[in-house]
């Protein structure tokens, strides 16, 4: 799936007035600054961990004032870029997380649903799947975070590029939610997959799951809490 590169941070501001689809929503907080925190200074944020954003309810009401699909846009993203950080794979956090950070990219992650299926090529996997509901597939260029059962009974994280071939992301029957959060359905057919974009084994499923939790409590509460004028 050939893509080409986001815009960069010179795209005009939005109107929280306005509908805006997922990629606008996307630049618009790269733009805000709304994924630095909780990532390393090293990687373009703020320092800090998860909990310090999740602390921090002005830039919960900051994400949710961009819209009813804001929300959705920004748990994916920063799922995409806890994995990273908390992946053993050190050269490809390295050189994605700055890019996720700034939105210059993409991220998406799959928590719910079946592990792709990794069959063993000799130099490689094959990987097939099918995945609804995933939000921030913008055709700018997304990475995406999902599990699979490889060939060799290791189960795991690993992460893809939207640019591999046999990869293909479409609207789902929600037009809306294509619209507002890009969400819709991934289809990988025969996606060719090497070890350096393992991201860990098993073990990083409890702590993603513990993210999206926490990020989701972090949204309800901010729902729940009145604004002060």
């Amino acid at each position: 799936m050939s893509l080409a590169t986001l815009p960069n941070s010179s795209a005009p501001a939005l109107n929280p007035a306005l509908a805006a689809n997922g990629a606008d929503l996307l630049r618009q907080m790269g733009r805000l600054g709304l994924f630095q925190t909780g990532v390393p200074v090293s990687m373009g944020g703020h320092g800090g961990q998860l909990r310090d954003l999740c602390a921090d309810t002005e830039t919960a009401r900051t994400v949710a004032a961009l819209g009813p699909y804001a929300p959705q846009v920004f748990r994916a993203q920063r799922l995409a870029i806890e994995a990273l950080l908390q992946s053993q794979n050190v050269a490809l956090r390295e050189f994605i997380v700055p890019d996720l950070v700034l939105a210059q990219r993409a991220g998406a992650a799959v928590l719910e649903g079946p592990a792709l299926n990794g069959q063993d090529v000799g130099n490689g996997w094959q990987l097939n799947g099918r995945f609804n509901g995933v939000a921030n597939l913008v055709w700018s260029g997304f990475s995406l975070v999902v599990p699979a059962q490889l060939e060799d009974n290791s189960a795991g994280w690993l992460m893809l590029r939207s640019e591999e071939d046999g990869l293909y992301a479409t609207p789902g029957t929600d037009k809306p939610a294509w619209r507002g959060a890009t969400m819709g359905v991934v289809t990988l057919k025969q996606v060719f997959f090497r070890r350096d974009e393992w991201l860990g084994t098993d073990a990083l499923t409890p702590h993603l799951h513990a993210a999206a939790a926490e990020l989701d409590r972090w949204f309800a509460v901010t729902q729940e809490t009145p604004q002060h004028l």
